[in-house]
């Protein structure tokens, strides 16, 4: 039992470092360089530019970069919108709510069903007989 424990709980781990490392690199595959996307209609000189990806540290090597965000995972700070302005961490919270009500209706109604049509005969079956008591 502890030896299955412990290879679901590795199993866990590895699929998390997975998720983790799989949405830094695809944050990075995205064509474009954030801070052209922050600084787009804002006509910033490239001096500015220079700042804005020191401030975001995008000028530090991607090992680097990569420490950065799971050290940020692990505080709790997801990050910042730049769409909404605000930090992620609320954003993700106010949408939970929404979520949770979404999921439980749709477990409901999942069981309800799948009670009632794995309780129901299947078509041309004869009826069980009921007992002559």
């Amino acid at each position: 039992m502890l030896r299955y424990l412990s290879q679901k709980i590795s199993y866990l781990v590895l699929t998390l470092i997975a998720v983790v490392a799989t949405n830094f690199v695809l944050f990075h595959l995205m064509p474009g360089d954030p801070v052209t996307h922050i600084a787009r209609g804002q006509h910033l000189d490239a001096d500015a530019i220079a700042r804005l990806r020191t401030y975001y540290g995008l000028d530090q090597p991607m090992a680097e970069q990569f420490v950065t965000y799971l050290q940020n995972l692990v505080k709790g700070d997801l990050g910042f919108s730049y769409t909404y302005q605000a930090s992620v961490g609320p954003i993700v919270v106010k949408a939970l709510a929404n979520t949770l009500i979404l999921v439980t209706i749709s477990t409901l109604l999942v069981i309800i069903l799948g009670v009632l049509l794995g309780c129901s005969p299947r078509p041309g079956a004869a009826r069980a007989p009921t007992p002559a008591w």
